[in-house]
């Protein structure tokens, strides 16, 4: 290995350039003539004066969420009634799901009476990772809509804040307020 005699960098291979033995790196930068960068110069200047005339501007690739608040994502009336009527029909929150997800567009998760997979002190738990619902015991109406709205959030179709359980008890609410003035 010998020694570059520009920067001193051990290298292996040598060029010799102006009459010094110097590196590739080196040899490089030596051979660009004052011409060649008064022209590059000029067309990298040409180059970002086009650019500062048109600026491209990041855009999100993030598609909007298409329901904004809890209130604004109740379904229709009609879907809530058939998604109660699954329920009644056959005692099971899983066609109730199947119902509301078709109104969705997506999947709706299935409802599954497991009380290991339930947290202590939870009745139901909605598992974005399964696309699951586990429920300790039988549950109401109200905790059905309150774990579909966590299947919304999984989904992208409700923004996920902070404040994501305060926004499915209102959902819930909202749906079983909307299915009462109905009646």
């Amino acid at each position: 290995m010998a020694d570059c005699e520009i920067c001193y960098r051990q290298v292996a291979r040598r060029r010799r350039v102006e009459g010094k033995l110097v590196c590739w790196g080196c040899a490089s930068q030596l051979c660009l003539s004052k011409v060649q960068l008064a022209k590059d110069k000029v067309r990298l200047q040409g180059e970002l004066d086009r650019i500062k005339a048109n600026p491209v501007y990041a855009v999100s690739s993030k598609k909007p969420y298409p329901y904004n608040h809890p209130i604004s994502a109740v379904p229709p009336l009609d879907v809530l009634k058939r998604a109660v009527l699954a329920l009644n029909l056959t005692g099971f929150y899983t066609p109730f799901s199947k119902v509301l997800g078709d109104h969705y567009g997506f999947q709706g998760p299935p409802y599954w009476k497991d009380g290991d997979e339930v947290p202590n002190g939870w009745i139901a738990c909605y598992y974005p990772s399964r696309n699951a619902v586990y429920q300790r015991a039988p549950i109401g109406e109200e905790t059905g809509f309150h774990e579909f709205w966590h299947a919304l959030e999984a989904h992208g179709l409700v923004a996920r804040t902070a404040d994501s359980e305060e926004n499915a008890s209102l959902y819930a609410r909202a749906c079983l307020q909307r299915l009462k003035e109905a009646h």
